[in-house]
């Protein structure tokens, strides 16, 4: 006999949410510690009238007691009465504690409506047969969800400022600390001194011309990170899988990536692919060609879900998929993508690396004054608007003609007020950039 399906019951806590509006009964100037919680967030339909009467009366700046309860309760018909008011003032443990008491309120309300969106993914997948539309309308519900919650503890009070900050860095301290799993960040050690680590829910744009290194400076970061712990997942649109593994297979052995490619196999591949096998952590690959914003979004939530996804990488942004609506110009379609990636890192709390190609214009320009900037980005505000930091890659020998080296300007323009900037030696055989160490001699650099 096959397997029913798990029936699940929509999970709660009387208790908690009694003592909520217990709390607010015994003392309402302590409502607003919790004025975040919404009354559908309530699932018994007691609590869940109070705290709507609670909230109408607070709305009309009137006093929160038993008798102005009453009558608003009257007024919107509900079968509460006073006994119910004088259970809930003596069923409270201690009234101080509401922003914990809502605490527990909200999150079994989160869980609800997940359940309930996710009811509604599995009629949409049923019921529709065009697999890319199902798509779409299911990353919708997940994005109503997230509209829904968005004025959910959107203020951080002054008397919690101590508080929060000192969970944050209780929290970096303990990563720093774990052996198995290392801060998100690049693999040079200056870069990481000035932009910190990679947060969550963070848009990193990386853009460079035609071939300006953006994608091998990407697959490094990716790689690093994965060799201390992380899990990293790599869209890429434009290479197939193979491609990308010779790639990497290329820079950790330091053979040519033309000898890779020519089907090489000597002891240096197997070396390198049995430091691949010890990382503590893992680089999944996908390949993404002719996919939207939409679908990369949703395989995000669900990779992150199964345990596979801290890092991200889409690459690269221009040659996704973007489906235009009417009167929707290109730009407008970029920004719609890149907007529903955005959301599902923010979402899953997962940092993210995008790059992007500069606009052809730029590609004219000659000259070491004419390094790019936020204005070269295809659809440059759109892309300037939604990632927190934009990092460009310059290779000099594109523009200065009287160049014959193989440096690389790497500068962040975005969040910083001016310029941070850094020169990278590509290795043009394995595809890979170096930092010169300068203190300790030419010819040393970090890998």
């Amino acid at each position: 006999m096959a397997n029913q399906p798990k029936a699940y019951t929509p999970p709660f806590d009387i208790e908690a949410e009694e003592w909520a509006v217990g709390a607010v009964l015994v003392n309402p100037d302590l409502y607003y510690t919790a004025s975040y919680l919404q009354p559908d967030d309530f699932y018994h339909w007691q609590a869940q009238a109070v705290w709507q009467a609670i909230g109408k009366l607070a709305a009309s700046r009137s006093p929160i007691d038993t008798g102005t309860l009453c009558k608003e309760l009257g007024r919107a018909g509900a079968a509460v009465g006073p006994d119910y008011l004088a259970e809930l003032v003596n069923c409270v443990p201690n009234a101080t504690h509401l922003e914990y008491y809502a605490r527990v309120v909200c999150g079994l309300s989160v869980r609800r409506k997940l359940m309930q969106a996710g009811a509604r993914i599995v009629q949409v997948a049923y019921e529709e047969e065009d697999a890319d539309l199902a798509q779409r309308k299911s990353w919708e519900f997940l994005q109503e969800l997230r509209a829904n919650g968005r004025g959910k503890r959107d203020v951080l009070e002054h008397n919690q400022t101590m508080e929060a900050l000192f969970e944050h860095q209780v929290a970096v301290q303990k990563e720093i600390e774990e052996p198995s799993r290392g801060l998100l960040d690049t693999p040079w050690p200056q870069v990481n001194e000035t932009i910190g680590r990679f947060e969550p829910g963070q848009v990193i744009t990386i853009a460079a011309i035609t071939s300006g290194g953006k994608t091998a400076l990407t697959e490094q970061i990716m790689e690093h990170n994965a060799a201390q712990g992380a899990q990293a997942v790599y869209f890429h649109a434009e290479y197939p899988d193979n491609f990308m593994l010779q790639r990497r297979i290329s820079r950790l052995s330091a053979v040519s990536f033309s000898r890779v490619r020519l089907g090489y196999n000597g002891e240096e591949i197997q070396e390198a692919m049995d430091k691949i096998a010890r990382w503590p952590g893992a680089e999944h690959f996908i390949h993404c060609a002719g996919w939207g914003g939409g679908q990369i979004a949703a395989k995000i939530m669900e990779l992150r879900a199964r345990g596979m996804c801290d890092l991200v990488a889409v690459d690269y942004l221009q040659i996704l998929r973007h489906d235009q609506y009417r009167g929707e110009s290109k730009t407008d379609a970029i920004s719609r993508t890149l907007g529903a990636i955005k959301e599902a890192l923010e979402m899953t709390g997962v940092p993210g690396i995008v790059t992007s190609q500069l606009s052809r214009e730029h590609e004219r320009g000659s000259g070491s004054n004419r390094k790019p900037g936020l204005i070269d980005l295809r659809a440059c505000g759109e892309i300037e608007e939604k990632s927190n930091a934009v990092a460009f890659l310059w290779p000099r020998c594109k523009y200065e003609h009287d160049y014959t080296g193989t440096d690389v300007d790497f500068y962040f323009r975005k969040p910083y007020g001016k310029e941070a900037e850094w020169t990278l030696f590509f290795d043009q055989d394995c595809l890979k950039h170096y930092m010169p160490i300068c203190e300790l001699g030419q010819g040393d650099f970090i890998l």
